[in-house]
């Protein structure tokens, strides 16, 4: 009986020492865990049994990868991911002294400056990506020239009404062109600021880019340019103006009895400000000077009408003016053989020029105009 009790015993010892054991291994893995972060030994060997969400090496390749510019904007010659294939918009701005400030002017890719009536001028801002911009302005009406220039750039033509001989002119080509008189009345709006301020109606029609997209999807107007258009530019990071005289002082007349317009280069900006009307000329939006990377100066015959108040401008053929890039400039000759082609820039030896990369300011004068340097 004795031994019974003893055999009896020896197994509730080892029943005890067996229930005993996890309660160990428990306390063991605890702290093992508690001090994971400190121990050096026992990370690595976490990491190793079984990998956690901190220790994975987080897939960064896809937002590193630079973009690849293949392309480029053929307005300004600026770099592209893809193809440049939007239609522009020409808009036509009040460039008169009593309209001042002009607004959104250093957005556009191109400015053309022409005479409009009794010695004063008009510019048409051309936008490659115009969705962006607010408040440009003030918006001025057609005349036959502007509308055959956004003509040749397949533009969406931009205008506030215009000369009987514009809109005839806008007609005949069968342009694109949204008419704040006409199919685009509900687009533009009036600049209270001016009107509060004294300005006369016709210099304070502004309008929106996005607002501008709209009304052009809304006509089923073409968003894409046509194949194989030639804007007729050529950009390089410098112009073709190293063998030229040096021109850090331009002063562009519009013939005997048209305005002047001055252009003075900075050479940190690279760029030429603009001046007029005895003042700076001022983006309305920014308070900045109007700048320029390249100013061209083409010669035009230019007519007084019948009513000796309109104007016509031949805008094919041949011509002569002048190019002025990084502060030098040298005589060139354009050519244009229709009204669907833009005009084709040639140094004196029949060379393309090159224009640095960046916005361009083209002036129109008749041929009694001068660029004095």
């Amino acid at each position: 009986m004795k031994r019974v009790l003893s055999i009896f015993f020896v197994i509730c010892l080892l029943l005890c020492a067996c229930t005993k054991a996890p309660a160990e291994q428990t306390t063991e893995s605890t702290q093992a865990t508690t001090t994971a972060n400190v121990t050096t030994e026992q990370t690595t060997e976490a990491a190793t049994s079984e990998p956690t969400q901190e220790t994975t090496v987080p897939e960064t390749t896809e937002a590193t990868t630079p973009v690849e510019l293949n392309f480029q904007n053929p307005l300004n010659g600026m770099p592209l991911a893809e193809q440049y294939t939007a239609r522009p918009y020409a808009v036509m701005i009040n460039n008169s002294e009593y309209a001042q400030p002009m607004c959104s002017l250093n957005s556009a890719d191109i400015v053309f400056e022409v005479l409009a009536e009794g010695g004063i001028t008009r510019c048409m801002a051309v936008f490659g990506d115009v969705a962006g911009i607010d408040h440009i302005g003030a918006i001025r009406s057609a005349r036959p020239y502007y509308v055959r220039l956004a003509y040749s750039l397949d533009a969406i033509f931009v205008h506030h009404g215009g000369s009987d001989a514009g809109i005839a002119e806008a007609r005949a080509l069968g342009i694109d062109r949204l008419d704040f008189l006409g199919n685009a009345s509900d687009v533009y709006y009036r600049d209270q600021n001016r009107l509060n301020s004294g300005y006369s109606l016709e210099h304070t029609s502004f309008v929106d880019g996005e607002d501008l997209v709209d009304a052009a999807a809304d006509l089923d107007f073409d968003a894409v340019r046509d194949d194989g258009i030639d804007y007729g530019f050529v950009f390089g990071d410098a112009g073709s103006t190293a063998g030229g005289e040096s021109a850090t002082e331009l002063k562009v007349v519009f013939g005997s009895w048209g305005k002047t317009t001055r252009l003075t280069y900075d050479e940190t900006t690279g760029k030429y400000a603009a001046y007029q009307h005895g003042d700076d000329v001022i983006d309305g939006n920014t308070n900045e000077l109007v700048t320029f990377r390249n100013v061209l100066m083409l010669t035009a015959a230019t007519y007084v009408n019948d009513d000796n108040t309109t104007l016509t401008i031949d805008l094919l053929g041949e011509g002569d003016g002048y190019f002025a890039c990084d502060g030098k400039v040298v005589p060139i000759n354009w050519s244009r053989s229709d009204e669907g082609e833009p005009f084709v820039f040639t140094h004196e030896d029949g060379t393309p020029i090159t224009f640095g990369v960046g916005n361009t300011y083209i002036a129109i004068t008749p041929l009694n105009g001068a660029l004095e340097y």
